[in-house]
């Protein structure tokens, strides 16, 4: 049996031209407003910041719009703060599983340095009274590179062992901030100072290159 499918979907390039110049405004006067009231819920979750007594009619009054794009962008704000907030939890998570983890492994590996220094120091005492065998001789030079590979890894697992820690100290001071357009985009602008204007342009771009309006579901969402 056959089936017909109707999609609601446009096209930018299909629009007529004052079309497209509406759509493109109304892009970015979202992306705009997205933007502040991230900062705005942000500053008030980590820093503390006075709330405003009505978000919504804040952006409201200085964009000039309806309701429907500012409790929009706080709904997409709120929900990326909350995305950020969960997703610095599970790094502390992994950070300190991984911490944990080099804790175990230098303990080990620890155990087997102290061993292999008893054993060493059996060996000098026996070539001290010189009584040194040739099987001595082989053991001992065997036993000092186990003893110096083991040192190397332990020094190699201490330095991951401070930049775990140091990481995971930097997650527990703050949250990173969303970089709207990507982190990589936003250094790109120190590689490409003598193109600065293209930067720019594909920036912006990445910046206000979507819009989401999503259905209201509850009320709850915009108190």
């Amino acid at each position: 049996m056959k089936t017909v499918t109707m999609s609601q979907r446009f096209y930018y390039q299909e629009l007529e031209k004052n079309v497209r110049e509406c759509v493109r405004q109304d892009i970015e006067t979202y992306a705009s407003m997205l933007h502040k009231a991230y900062r705005m819920l942000y500053d008030i979750y980590f820093y503390n910041a006075p709330k405003p007594q009505n978000m919504c009619k804040d952006l409201k009054q200085q964009y000039h719009t309806s309701d429907y794009l500012p409790l929009s962008a706080i709904n997409e704000a709120r929900g990326i703060l909350k995305s950020t907030i969960e997703c610095n939890k599970r790094q502390q998570l992994s950070s300190l599983k991984r911490i944990q983890r080099v804790e175990k492994e230098m303990k080990k590996i620890t155990t087997k340095i102290n061993l292999i220094q008893e054993h060493l120091s059996v060996y000098i005492e026996i070539s001290k009274q010189h009584k040194t065998t040739e099987l001595d001789y082989l053991m001992e030079i065997e036993e000092k590179a186990n003893l110096k590979s083991l040192m190397h890894q332990k020094s190699m697992l201490c330095f991951r062992l401070h930049r775990e820690r140091f990481h995971l100290k930097g997650l527990k001071k703050r949250v990173k901030q969303v970089c709207f357009g990507g982190r990589k985009r936003m250094k790109k602008q120190f590689a490409m100072c003598k193109q600065h204007e293209e930067w720019k342009k594909e920036f912006q771009q990445a910046r206000m290159n979507r819009m989401v309006i999503p259905r209201l579901t509850s009320r709850k969402v915009w108190e």
